[in-house]
């Protein structure tokens, strides 16, 4: 590989004036700080598992005992005995060891919190399976001991205690996110670039860029402020590489344009990563695509990326409307005072109607009766195509200071409690808690073919576009937001988002 320093930014390091002797030195330090740093945080996470399972086992060691003996002599005789605190302990290893055979420590479980999970729940139904099978082969009935209570409540501490040490391993927050190289083409990465909707999550992420088709440097997007070098692909088996990898202070790489490094390169490229305990990944170049439905699958020497079906049917499916139904039920004895009280609000601010009722379209292109507490004027509708000849507005119409807006308006928009009388949608089935926002007729008129497709979906009260800034989402994000929830849709994915909704209320981001 041969590289060419021609940095798009004053600021960006030469990395021609690196000479091998510092690269190496530099490379060392930052390898053994990365080595003790994923070390701690290893350790870490062993010891808040530890403590899950400790409890977990102890909880599930004295009900069971409680069964049959509900005497606090008898239980406490029996479970500080030699015997019992030495199989307990075993019982505790196997799980913790478990958990390690599975990687639940390695460093994409630290890394990434659903693989962590993941491989946390797979390496406890395997300790759960080996208890049942000692089980099955003797009468110990370690089993019915300590898993059959044991298992559901250690699963439940297991996975409080991944939520804690992402919280509070903040001085391992170089680790669990990498800085990045990013290797490839222009357009390559131009596309990563442009699949960032944060400038700042962008320039934390990417420390470095090398070009391979230096003749489009001109091409290339803003970077804002990231240093941009370009590079001619040979043999990627010299120095220039480390003086690379040592001026930007990254500890990983991303392959952006695959095709074009071939797989030589990348085994050559892997290796030198290796030595530099650098991390490599390679973009596949799929956008919207969840890692739920990616799949490795083996043919022969080589291995193919599986891409599941789009969960469209899964989706509209039972569990998605049962689901459905008792939230909305519950919701709306919890939130009836609440109601209530806006209610009223409405009616005495200026003595017109407490709802807005308005025809949109939903699954399947049907149109359907939406009901939301009235936060504008009576004559809203009205004044409506002034107000975009005014500010020159097409498509959905969004305005931070709209004069339409009512006082109590303003304030049940900037609480969202207007969407509140949704819940009777969802309920009724003409809409789902979580889903694609729901449009109007001329908005759907002008739908693409591809957004069209969200129309494959009931329509939702909350969303990953109100999760994720609503107003201040620019058409193409809150398109990109919808179409992924179409694709990829889980019930965990819609408790996560009603999770992140109650965050997005309190600080009222893109609410108005």
């Amino acid at each position: 590989m041969v590289l060419h320093s021609s940095s798009v930014l004053p600021a960006a390091p030469a990395v021609t004036a690196v000479t091998a002797e510092p690269s190496s030195r530099r490379i060392t330090r930052n390898r053994d700080t990365r080595r003790v740093r994923h070390t701690q945080s290893t350790w870490f996470y062993v010891a808040a598992d530890l403590v899950a399972i400790v409890t977990a086992t102890v909880i599930a060691d004295l009900l069971s005992i409680y069964t049959w003996a509900p005497s606090v002599g008898v239980i406490t005789g029996h479970f500080f005995s030699a015997r019992n605190l030495l199989l307990t302990g075993i019982i505790i290893l196997l799980w913790l060891a478990a958990i390690v055979v599975t990687h639940g420590y390695s460093h994409q479980a630290r890394t990434f919190p659903r693989i962590g999970r993941e491989n946390v729940i797979k390496g406890s139904l395997f300790f759960a399976a080996g208890l049942a099978m000692v089980d099955a082969l003797s009468s110990y009935s370690l089993f019915r001991h300590y898993a059959l209570i044991g298992l559901p409540v250690g699963l439940f501490l297991l996975m409080i205690s991944r939520m804690v040490c992402l919280r509070l391993t903040n001085r391992f927050r170089a680790d669990l996110r990498h800085s990045f190289l990013a290797i490839g083409q222009v357009r390559d990465i131009n596309r990563l670039i442009r699949s960032f909707h944060d400038t700042q999550d962008l320039t934390g992420l990417v420390h470095g860029i090398l070009l391979t088709d230096p003749e489009n440097l001109d091409q290339l997007a803003d970077v804002s402020g990231i240093p941009v070098d370009t590079i001619r692909m040979d043999v990627l088996t010299n120095e220039d590489f480390v003086h690379t990898a040592a001026a930007y202070a990254c500890d990983a790489v991303w392959v952006a344009s695959i095709g074009e490094f071939g797989h030589r390169n990348l085994r050559r490229l892997s290796w030198q990563l290796n030595k530099l305990n650098m991390r490599l990944y390679l973009d596949p170049m799929l956008e919207g695509i969840s890692g739920t439905r990616l799949d490795v699958v083996p043919f022969g020497p080589r291995h193919a990326l599986y891409v599941d079906r789009p969960r469209f049917s899964a989706a509209n499916g039972l569990a998605k409307r049962a689901f459905d139904i008792a939230v909305s039920a519950v919701a709306l004895v919890l939130i009836s005072p609440i109601m209530l009280i806006t209610a009223l609000a409405i009616k005495i601010e200026d003595r017109g109607p407490v709802f807005y009722i308005s025809e949109r379209i939903g699954y399947h292109g049907k149109s359907f009766r939406i009901f939301k507490f009235r936060s504008m004027h009576t004559d809203a509708d009205q004044r409506l195509q002034k107000l975009r000849t005014e500010v020159g507005a097409e498509g959905l119409f969004k305005m931070k200071d709209d004069p339409r807006i009512t006082k109590v308006g303003k304030f049940i928009r900037k609480t969202s409690i207007d969407e509140l009388p949704q819940f009777f949608n969802s309920l009724l089935g003409t809409m789902s808690v979580v889903g694609p926002r729901p449009h109007l007729q001329h908005e759907v008129d002008a739908f693409s073919a591809d957004m069209r497709m969200r129309m494959e979906v009931r329509p939702g009260i909350t969303g990953l576009w109100q999760v994720s800034g609503r107003s201040d989402l620019t058409p193409r994000q809150a398109e990109q937001l919808d179409l992924y929830y179409v694709d990829n849709w889980s019930l965990s994915l819609d408790i996560r988002t009603i999770a992140r909704t109650f965050q997005a209320v309190a600080l009222s981001r893109g609410a108005y």
